[in-house]
């Protein structure tokens, strides 16, 4: 049953969550188009040398597509040890886009809420790839944001401690999305690792209107006033 969303307009502009999908699992990931996420030196050298040693330009592909696709469903299912298998041989798909979405595979444990698979998955992942953003600008933070799983949302930003100010495409924080999925816990742990005098005074405005949308004053008068006072705190005028 899909999560219930609360879209947000400010000034025209328009506030969406990530809303995650299984769509993707039904239909294989087209490789090629997401060996350009793998965009460090190394990882193109590991690519390179792997083609190589395939002098068939199509199997080879195809086997691209079953590891990236083998990986989704396992991080969909929370299934580490099969995901293990191809990481250990291929170790650099940990930062490479896995869906049509460009999508990691950090993404979509998150999203999926297996949050044993995410921690041996960020064991895997430097700093740098905690920050990969799929084609709207997500991190993997975004998706903790809906999932309601405060672990997995910890053991990314204790990995990087920027995510919680890296904003998607449209200029949403992972705290915006987790207001605006109702997530209580996870709003309470993300107001507690954003800086929000880093926050625009819009983006402190959006957040005051979306906490107003999601209806906190009728289920909580004290977490309410909590945000309230921390926006206070910065001065929105």
């Amino acid at each position: 049953m899909e999560q219930q969303r609360v879209e947000v307009v400010v000034e025209h502009n328009f506030i969406s969550p990530p809303s995650y999908t299984v769509d993707d699992a039904e239909s294989e990931p087209t490789s090629a188009a997401h060996l350009s996420n793998c965009t460090t030196q190394e990882i193109s050298r590991t690519i390179v040398s792997d083609y190589e040693l395939d002098s068939d330009p199509m199997e080879k592909n195809r086997a691209e597509t079953s590891r990236r696709l083998l990986l989704y469903k396992s991080a969909l299912k929370g299934d580490w040890k099969r995901a293990e298998l191809v990481l250990n041989d291929y170790p650099h798909y940990v930062r490479c886009a896995i869906t049509r979405n460009k999508e990691t595979v950090l993404h979509v444990a998150a999203g999926a809420k297996q949050s044993v698979f995410v921690e041996e998955l960020v064991s895997r992942m430097t700093r740098k790839d905690m920050a990969l953003r799929d084609k709207y600008g997500n991190t993997a933070l975004c998706f903790a944001a809906t999932s309601r799983i405060v672990k997995i949302a910890k053991l990314m930003v204790e990995k990087n401690h920027e995510l919680p100010l890296i904003r998607t495409f449209r200029e949403g924080t992972p705290l915006l999305i987790a207001v605006s999925y109702k997530s209580r816990d996870m709003i309470s742990y993300l107001l507690s690792v954003t800086d929000l005098s880093q926050l625009t005074a819009q983006e402190r405005i959006e957040l005051l209107i979306a906490t107003i949308h999601s209806d906190f004053l009728g289920k909580s008068f004290y977490f309410f006033t909590k945000v309230i006072l921390f926006l206070h705190k910065l001065n929105l005028h």
